[in-house]
């Protein structure tokens, strides 16, 4: 069942565009928020080269310019060498206040980093290849394709996008449960996780190609086809906030163009190649394809040049008048939800991993433009960008530049 709520997006631009500061780091593929005891405080982990290394900034509603922001050296884990952990294999990391975990999707396995800083593997195999399968069930038994994704809901679930070769877009949306203790017994996670596929009522052979759970709306918030943001409701029921996927494209042409927009084929490969390639169809599976990164000839793409600028489609503002207000979004390509709980939406906009439009969809469905032209990497970069919310309103964007990362203050 598909819910379609009726929007007249009112697009707006800022006065005042966010300022910008670069911090050097090699190779970042994940960030996580560890938060400490005061609200708003805590610490910014990065997935890089090094290992897991903090990040220093100055406190929420303080001027970064002041602290200069920078990497710290490496958190000493321990376990390492006994629960197979690699951390050259992080595509994600996501802070589970439940169990206390900075959870982190490792293609065929999930693991957790604890207080202590000890780590596990607590779903999935890590040793499992390439050909392994879905499989539900205890996290013992659980395994994965190619988990990229995390979004930690609280209560004991966190959102995971996958790999399957059967979505129409090659993603699928899966659950990691924990059982919490009573109340009475404290509190937190008993240890006790299980995984499930999450159906998607209508959408459910499109998977999100990128989410982020929302703490004011309580509930998932994505993107499958590149144009329109959806929320997931309880009991598969999927509602559209923000935009709209159809009218420019058929849907195999759209569904296309989210696989090419994050992901390869194999949960090794970079993740977020802006041009992908299918092996047997643009679904994807869990194998290799050989012509990595060039998109096979009878694919029909949608919004991806080979170069970065936009082929199949053109801006629909361009076409009609008042198109923007029923399709604001031109390809949706990273999401982030504000952890202060201010149900703002910040979404990376565009079709190239060198610039990129900044919008935020507000709490009461206003969407702002906050960033126009945003350079996020160099000129003709084919990676895809990634986008972390903080809280004290800072953004931090990655995954295009291998040796450095971006912030945002807004």
């Amino acid at each position: 069942m598909v819910l379609l709520q009726s929007l007249k997006t009112n697009l707006h631009s800022t006065s005042s565009s966010p300022q910008t500061f670069a911090v050097p780091a090699p190779a970042v593929s994940a960030v996580a928020f560890r938060p400490t005891g005061q609200a708003g405080h805590g610490q910014v982990l990065l997935a890089t080269s090094f290992g897991i290394v903090p990040l220093r900034l100055p406190p929420p509603g303080e001027d970064l310019t002041i602290e200069k922001p920078r990497v710290e050296p490496p958190v000493p884990l321990r376990n390492v060498q006994h629960s197979g952990f690699d951390h050259q294999r992080i595509f994600d990391a996501s802070f589970d206040p439940l169990s206390g975990f900075v959870l982190m999707a490792c293609g065929h396995s999930l693991y957790g980093i604890d207080e202590s800083n000890r780590v596990d593997c607590l779903a999935g195999d890590p040793y499992a290849g390439d050909g392994a399968v879905l499989v539900d069930g205890p996290a013992v038994h659980a395994r994965f394709t190619g988990a990229q994704r995390l979004a930690a809901a609280g209560g004991g679930l966190t959102f995971i996008r996958d790999r399957c070769s059967a979505s129409r877009n090659g993603f699928l949306l899966r659950a990691l449960h924990e059982l919490p203790l009573p109340a009475e017994q404290g509190g937190g996670g008993t240890g006790l996780r299980a995984a499930t596929t999450v159906h998607m009522g209508a959408a459910g052979d499109v998977g999100p190609h990128t989410f982020a759970y929302c703490p004011s709306r309580k509930s998932l918030v994505y993107a499958t086809r590149g144009r329109a943001l959806h929320q997931l409701m309880p009991h598969g029921v999927t509602r559209q906030l923000a935009g709209n996927d159809e009218p420019l494209a058929s849907a195999a042409a759209a569904n296309s163009a989210a696989a090419a927009a994050s992901a390869n084929d194999s949960a090794s490969d970079d993740p977020d190649s802006a041009v992908a390639m299918s092996s047997g169809g643009a679904g994807g599976g869990g194998g290799r394809s050989a012509g990595r990164g060039v998109p096979q000839e009878e694919e029909l793409r949608y919004g991806m040049g080979a170069g970065g600028g936009m082929d199949a489609g053109v801006n629909p503002c361009l076409m009609w008048p008042g198109a923007c207000s029923f399709m604001p979004f031109t390809n949706i390509q990273a999401v982030a939800a504000d952890p202060d709980g201010s149900g703002d939406i910040y979404v990376l906009d565009g079709v190239s991993g060198s610039s990129t439009t900044l919008k935020v969809l507000r709490g009461d469905g206003q969407l702002d433009t906050l960033a126009v032209g945003l350079r996020i990497g160099p000129k003709g970069s084919g990676r895809w960008p990634r986008l972390a919310a903080l809280p004290g309103r800072r953004l931090i964007i990655y995954g295009v530049s291998q040796h450095d990362l971006m912030i945002l203050q807004l």
